[in-house]
Protein backbone atom coordinates (compact mmCIF):
# COMPACT_ATOMS: atom_id res chain seq x y z
CA UNK A 1 0.00 0.00 0.00
CA UNK A 2 2.76 2.26 0.60
CA UNK A 3 6.81 3.12 -0.33
CA UNK A 4 9.52 4.77 1.10
CA UNK A 5 13.11 4.69 0.15
CA UNK A 6 15.79 6.80 1.80
CA UNK A 7 19.17 6.81 4.05
CA UNK A 8 18.56 5.45 7.41
CA UNK A 9 20.80 4.47 10.38
CA UNK A 10 24.05 6.41 8.96
CA UNK A 11 27.10 7.79 11.02
CA UNK A 12 30.13 9.68 9.23
CA UNK A 13 31.43 6.00 8.10
CA UNK A 14 28.37 3.74 6.40
CA UNK A 15 24.97 4.14 5.61
CA UNK A 16 22.30 2.19 5.00
CA UNK A 17 19.80 2.97 2.32
CA UNK A 18 16.06 1.28 2.63
CA UNK A 19 13.60 0.68 0.76
CA UNK A 20 10.22 0.14 3.10
CA UNK A 21 7.48 -1.38 1.70
CA UNK A 22 3.80 -2.22 3.24
CA UNK A 23 2.22 -4.91 1.68
CA UNK A 24 -1.79 -5.84 2.19
CA UNK A 25 -2.67 -9.13 2.19
CA UNK A 26 -2.84 -10.41 -1.51
CA UNK A 27 0.78 -8.17 -1.63
CA UNK A 28 1.97 -10.67 1.19
CA UNK A 29 1.13 -13.73 -1.69
CA UNK A 30 3.76 -11.64 -3.74
CA UNK A 31 6.67 -10.67 -2.69
CA UNK A 32 9.39 -12.15 -4.34
CA UNK A 33 7.51 -10.11 -7.65
CA UNK A 34 8.16 -7.00 -5.28
CA UNK A 35 11.31 -7.48 -4.90
CA UNK A 36 11.93 -8.29 -7.98
CA UNK A 37 10.48 -4.77 -9.33
CA UNK A 38 12.81 -3.32 -6.69
CA UNK A 39 15.66 -4.34 -8.34
CA UNK A 40 14.26 -4.01 -11.98
CA UNK A 41 13.98 -0.37 -11.15
CA UNK A 42 17.14 0.02 -9.53
CA UNK A 43 18.76 -1.32 -12.50
CA UNK A 44 17.21 1.25 -14.53
CA UNK A 45 18.31 3.54 -12.54
CA UNK A 46 21.58 2.27 -12.69
CA UNK A 47 21.93 1.74 -16.53
CA UNK A 48 20.19 5.21 -17.29
CA UNK A 49 23.25 7.40 -16.73
CA UNK A 50 22.45 10.29 -14.49
CA UNK A 51 20.04 12.93 -15.08
CA UNK A 52 21.40 16.76 -14.19
CA UNK A 53 17.77 18.26 -14.57
CA UNK A 54 16.49 15.58 -11.87
CA UNK A 55 19.46 17.25 -9.76
CA UNK A 56 18.40 20.78 -10.72
CA UNK A 57 14.78 20.20 -9.31
CA UNK A 58 16.14 18.19 -6.12
CA UNK A 59 17.90 21.96 -5.39
CA UNK A 60 15.06 24.11 -6.56
CA UNK A 61 12.91 22.31 -3.61
CA UNK A 62 15.47 22.45 -1.22
CA UNK A 63 16.59 25.97 -1.37
CA UNK A 64 12.74 26.73 -1.39
CA UNK A 65 12.16 24.45 1.84
CA UNK A 66 15.42 26.25 3.35
CA UNK A 67 14.43 29.46 2.92
CA UNK A 68 10.60 29.26 3.85
CA UNK A 69 10.93 26.84 6.27
CA UNK A 70 8.27 27.08 9.34
CA UNK A 71 10.02 27.57 12.65
CA UNK A 72 10.94 25.43 15.18
CA UNK A 73 10.83 25.34 18.99
CA UNK A 74 14.17 27.14 20.22
CA UNK A 75 15.56 24.09 21.88
CA UNK A 76 15.06 21.87 19.09
CA UNK A 77 17.00 24.74 16.78
CA UNK A 78 20.00 24.54 19.31
CA UNK A 79 20.38 21.01 19.24
CA UNK A 80 20.27 20.87 15.33
CA UNK A 81 22.68 23.29 15.31
CA UNK A 82 25.47 21.79 18.06
CA UNK A 83 24.84 18.56 16.45
CA UNK A 84 26.18 20.10 12.89
CA UNK A 85 28.87 21.72 14.66
CA UNK A 86 30.49 18.38 14.95
CA UNK A 87 29.87 17.21 11.50
CA UNK A 88 30.14 20.37 9.24
CA UNK A 89 32.62 23.17 8.83
CA UNK A 90 31.89 26.42 10.43
CA UNK A 91 30.51 28.26 7.15
CA UNK A 92 27.91 25.16 6.70
CA UNK A 93 26.66 25.10 10.33
CA UNK A 94 23.04 26.46 9.60
CA UNK A 95 22.58 25.02 6.23
CA UNK A 96 24.22 21.17 7.08
CA UNK A 97 22.27 19.07 4.45
CA UNK A 98 19.84 21.01 3.56
CA UNK A 99 20.75 21.96 0.15
CA UNK A 100 22.63 19.83 -2.09
CA UNK A 101 26.44 20.37 -2.69
CA UNK A 102 28.04 20.69 -6.18
CA UNK A 103 26.64 18.27 -8.60
CA UNK A 104 28.70 15.19 -9.03
CA UNK A 105 27.73 12.27 -11.29
CA UNK A 106 30.64 10.39 -10.35
CA UNK A 107 29.17 9.99 -6.89
CA UNK A 108 25.78 9.17 -7.41
CA UNK A 109 26.81 6.08 -9.88
CA UNK A 110 29.33 5.32 -7.27
CA UNK A 111 26.10 5.40 -4.97
CA UNK A 112 23.48 3.60 -7.26
CA UNK A 113 26.32 0.15 -7.92
CA UNK A 114 26.14 -0.19 -4.57
CA UNK A 115 22.49 -1.02 -4.80
CA UNK A 116 22.80 -5.03 -5.61
CA UNK A 117 21.53 -8.49 -4.40
CA UNK A 118 25.23 -8.74 -2.99
CA UNK A 119 24.93 -6.12 -0.56
CA UNK A 120 21.04 -6.34 0.74
CA UNK A 121 19.38 -7.50 3.31
CA UNK A 122 15.53 -7.77 3.43
CA UNK A 123 12.96 -8.01 6.50
CA UNK A 124 9.68 -9.83 5.95
CA UNK A 125 7.76 -8.69 8.76
CA UNK A 126 4.11 -10.78 8.58
CA UNK A 127 1.98 -12.59 10.99
CA UNK A 128 1.75 -15.54 8.67
CA UNK A 129 5.05 -16.75 10.13
CA UNK A 130 3.31 -17.05 13.44
CA UNK A 131 4.65 -20.91 14.39
CA UNK A 132 7.22 -21.09 11.96
CA UNK A 133 10.14 -19.24 13.23
CA UNK A 134 13.36 -20.81 15.08
CA UNK A 135 14.76 -17.86 17.15
CA UNK A 136 13.79 -15.55 19.62
CA UNK A 137 15.54 -12.34 20.71
CA UNK A 138 16.35 -11.67 23.83
CA UNK A 139 15.07 -8.07 24.56
CA UNK A 140 11.47 -8.38 23.42
CA UNK A 141 11.03 -11.52 22.84
CA UNK A 142 10.46 -10.91 19.41
CA UNK A 143 10.44 -14.48 17.30
CA UNK A 144 12.08 -14.87 14.20
CA UNK A 145 14.03 -16.81 11.66
CA UNK A 146 17.17 -16.17 9.42
CA UNK A 147 17.63 -17.51 5.89
CA UNK A 148 20.16 -17.05 3.15
CA UNK A 149 18.94 -16.11 -0.19
CA UNK A 150 21.76 -16.11 -3.10
CA UNK A 151 21.85 -13.29 -5.24
CA UNK A 152 21.34 -15.41 -8.20
CA UNK A 153 17.75 -15.87 -6.17
CA UNK A 154 17.27 -12.12 -6.52
CA UNK A 155 18.75 -12.29 -10.30
CA UNK A 156 15.43 -14.70 -10.99
CA UNK A 157 12.81 -12.49 -8.92
CA UNK A 158 14.01 -9.32 -10.95
CA UNK A 159 14.08 -11.77 -14.40
CA UNK A 160 10.54 -13.34 -13.25
CA UNK A 161 8.36 -10.27 -12.42
CA UNK A 162 5.85 -8.73 -13.62
CA UNK A 163 6.23 -7.10 -16.81
CA UNK A 164 4.99 -3.74 -16.34
CA UNK A 165 5.99 0.15 -17.53
CA UNK A 166 8.92 1.38 -15.16
CA UNK A 167 10.03 4.56 -16.35
CA UNK A 168 12.06 7.30 -14.84
CA UNK A 169 9.83 9.81 -13.33
CA UNK A 170 9.07 12.80 -15.37
CA UNK A 171 9.62 16.14 -14.68
CA UNK A 172 7.37 17.93 -11.42
CA UNK A 173 5.07 20.39 -12.47
CA UNK A 174 4.51 20.95 -8.61
CA UNK A 175 7.61 22.62 -8.27
CA UNK A 176 6.90 26.40 -7.23
CA UNK A 177 9.24 29.45 -9.35
CA UNK A 178 6.75 32.35 -8.57
CA UNK A 179 7.57 32.85 -4.64
CA UNK A 180 6.74 36.86 -4.51
CA UNK A 181 4.01 37.76 -1.57
CA UNK A 182 0.57 39.27 -2.80
CA UNK A 183 -0.06 42.72 -1.98
CA UNK A 184 -3.29 43.70 -0.05
CA UNK A 185 -3.43 47.25 1.46
CA UNK A 186 -5.86 46.92 4.20
CA UNK A 187 -5.25 45.07 7.19
CA UNK A 188 -7.55 42.09 7.64
CA UNK A 189 -8.02 40.50 10.83
CA UNK A 190 -11.26 38.31 10.64
CA UNK A 191 -11.88 36.14 7.07
CA UNK A 192 -14.11 38.13 4.66
CA UNK A 193 -17.22 36.62 2.96
CA UNK A 194 -15.83 37.18 -0.96
CA UNK A 195 -18.80 35.18 -2.53
CA UNK A 196 -22.46 33.63 -1.33
CA UNK A 197 -24.53 31.63 -3.30
CA UNK A 198 -27.28 29.15 -2.83
CA UNK A 199 -25.01 26.17 -2.48
CA UNK A 200 -21.46 27.63 -1.33
CA UNK A 201 -19.91 30.12 0.52
CA UNK A 202 -16.25 31.18 -0.25
CA UNK A 203 -14.07 32.68 2.47
CA UNK A 204 -10.78 34.47 2.98
CA UNK A 205 -8.11 35.93 4.97
CA UNK A 206 -4.94 36.89 3.54
CA UNK A 207 -1.60 36.22 5.76
CA UNK A 208 -0.83 39.29 7.79
CA UNK A 209 1.70 37.85 10.16
CA UNK A 210 4.25 35.29 8.27
CA UNK A 211 4.78 36.85 5.45
CA UNK A 212 5.45 33.51 3.31
CA UNK A 213 4.12 32.68 -0.71
CA UNK A 214 2.05 29.98 1.69
CA UNK A 215 -1.57 28.98 1.00
CA UNK A 216 -4.16 26.83 3.37
CA UNK A 217 -7.24 26.07 1.48
CA UNK A 218 -10.13 24.12 3.22
CA UNK A 219 -13.05 22.83 1.68
CA UNK A 220 -16.00 21.64 3.31
CA UNK A 221 -18.37 19.39 1.16
CA UNK A 222 -21.91 19.43 3.07
CA UNK A 223 -23.28 15.87 2.14
CA UNK A 224 -26.29 15.11 4.39
CA UNK A 225 -27.15 11.85 3.07
CA UNK A 226 -23.57 10.55 4.40
CA UNK A 227 -24.37 10.29 8.00
CA UNK A 228 -27.83 8.76 7.80
CA UNK A 229 -27.21 5.39 8.88
CA UNK A 230 -23.82 3.25 9.83
CA UNK A 231 -23.44 1.87 6.21
CA UNK A 232 -23.45 5.44 4.52
CA UNK A 233 -21.06 6.24 7.52
CA UNK A 234 -18.92 3.46 6.55
CA UNK A 235 -19.22 4.51 2.64
CA UNK A 236 -18.28 7.95 3.24
CA UNK A 237 -15.18 6.84 4.55
CA UNK A 238 -14.40 4.67 1.81
CA UNK A 239 -14.71 7.16 -0.50
CA UNK A 240 -12.49 9.47 1.14
CA UNK A 241 -9.89 7.04 1.00
CA UNK A 242 -10.39 5.88 -2.23
CA UNK A 243 -9.93 9.51 -3.65
CA UNK A 244 -6.71 9.15 -1.57
CA UNK A 245 -5.55 6.21 -3.25
CA UNK A 246 -6.36 7.77 -6.73
CA UNK A 247 -4.37 10.53 -6.10
CA UNK A 248 -1.33 8.64 -4.81
CA UNK A 249 0.06 9.16 -8.61
CA UNK A 250 0.51 13.08 -7.91
CA UNK A 251 1.19 12.95 -4.29
CA UNK A 252 4.43 11.99 -4.34
CA UNK A 253 5.53 14.93 -6.48
CA UNK A 254 3.22 17.29 -4.82
CA UNK A 255 4.98 16.73 -1.13
CA UNK A 256 8.76 17.15 -2.35
CA UNK A 257 7.53 20.60 -3.81
CA UNK A 258 5.98 21.50 -0.61
CA UNK A 259 2.11 21.12 -1.39
CA UNK A 260 0.36 18.59 1.08
CA UNK A 261 -3.40 18.08 0.63
CA UNK A 262 -5.75 15.35 2.32
CA UNK A 263 -9.59 14.10 2.56
CA UNK A 264 -11.10 13.57 5.61
CA UNK A 265 -14.44 12.07 6.23
CA UNK A 266 -16.52 14.66 8.53
CA UNK A 267 -19.90 14.82 10.93
CA UNK A 268 -21.53 16.64 7.79
CA UNK A 269 -19.84 14.90 5.04
CA UNK A 270 -15.98 15.32 3.85
CA UNK A 271 -13.26 17.65 3.54
CA UNK A 272 -10.17 18.96 1.37
CA UNK A 273 -7.74 20.39 2.83
CA UNK A 274 -4.55 21.66 1.12
CA UNK A 275 -1.49 23.52 2.27
CA UNK A 276 2.08 24.80 0.73
CA UNK A 277 3.43 26.84 -2.08
CA UNK A 278 0.72 29.06 -3.84
CA UNK A 279 2.25 29.32 -7.10
CA UNK A 280 1.46 25.77 -7.83
CA UNK A 281 -1.42 24.78 -5.90
CA UNK A 282 -4.48 25.71 -8.33
CA UNK A 283 -2.69 22.75 -10.15
CA UNK A 284 -3.42 20.60 -7.44
CA UNK A 285 -6.64 21.40 -6.27
CA UNK A 286 -7.93 21.22 -9.50
CA UNK A 287 -6.92 17.86 -9.96
CA UNK A 288 -8.57 16.64 -6.75
CA UNK A 289 -11.80 18.09 -7.76
CA UNK A 290 -11.42 16.59 -11.18
CA UNK A 291 -10.64 13.24 -9.20
CA UNK A 292 -13.98 13.75 -7.26
CA UNK A 293 -16.20 15.37 -10.29
CA UNK A 294 -15.23 12.32 -12.61
CA UNK A 295 -15.45 9.45 -9.36
CA UNK A 296 -15.93 6.09 -10.40
CA UNK A 297 -15.58 3.06 -7.89
CA UNK A 298 -12.83 0.50 -9.41
CA UNK A 299 -13.32 -2.68 -8.09
CA UNK A 300 -9.33 -3.52 -7.42
CA UNK A 301 -8.75 -0.70 -5.66
CA UNK A 302 -12.14 -0.86 -3.60
CA UNK A 303 -11.19 -4.27 -2.28
CA UNK A 304 -7.75 -3.44 -1.13
CA UNK A 305 -8.97 -0.26 0.39
CA UNK A 306 -12.53 -2.47 2.56
CA UNK A 307 -9.21 -4.72 3.32
CA UNK A 308 -6.67 -2.10 5.01
CA UNK A 309 -10.21 0.10 6.31
CA UNK A 310 -11.53 -3.05 8.17
CA UNK A 311 -7.91 -3.81 9.51
CA UNK A 312 -7.38 -0.44 10.70
CA UNK A 313 -10.99 -0.22 12.56
CA UNK A 314 -10.73 -3.91 14.08
CA UNK A 315 -7.28 -2.62 15.17
CA UNK A 316 -8.73 0.33 16.95
CA UNK A 317 -11.92 -1.64 18.24
CA UNK A 318 -9.10 -4.25 19.79
CA UNK A 319 -7.41 -1.08 21.65
CA UNK A 320 -10.59 1.08 22.40
CA UNK A 321 -11.68 -3.16 24.21
CA UNK A 322 -8.10 -3.15 25.90
CA UNK A 323 -8.52 0.17 27.33
CA UNK A 324 -11.85 -0.62 28.73
CA UNK A 325 -11.09 -3.60 30.31
CA UNK A 326 -7.93 -1.72 31.85
CA UNK A 327 -10.29 1.04 32.82
CA UNK A 328 -12.82 -1.50 34.65
CA UNK A 329 -10.38 -3.49 36.15
CA UNK A 330 -7.79 -1.36 37.48
CA UNK A 331 -9.97 -0.42 40.70
CA UNK A 332 -10.25 -4.23 41.15
CA UNK A 333 -7.18 -5.02 40.92
CA UNK A 334 -5.83 -2.08 43.05
CA UNK A 335 -8.36 -3.58 46.13
CA UNK A 336 -7.83 -7.09 45.54
CA UNK A 337 -3.92 -6.20 46.67
CA UNK A 338 -4.41 -3.43 48.49
CA UNK A 339 -1.68 -3.75 51.72
CA UNK A 340 -4.53 -2.90 54.10
CA UNK A 341 -7.23 -5.27 52.97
Amino acid sequence: MSLVAGESDWSNEFSFFSVNIKLTDAGQEHVEDIIGLVFRYILLLQQSGIHKWIFDELVAICETGFHYQDKIQPISYVVNIASNMHLYPVEDWLVAQSLPSNFSPSSIQMILDELTPNNVRIFWESTKFEGCTNLVEPWYGTSYSVEKISPSLIQQWREAAPDVNIHLPAPNVFIPTDLAIKDFHDKVNFPLLLRKTSFSRLWYKPDIKFFTPKAYVKIDFNCPRSNQSPEAEVLTDIFTRLLMDYLNEYAYDAQVAGLYYGIYHTATGFQVIVVGYNHKMRLLLDTIIGKIMHFEVKADRFDVIKETSSQRKRSLLSITLKMFYFMVRSPCASLSFHPNI
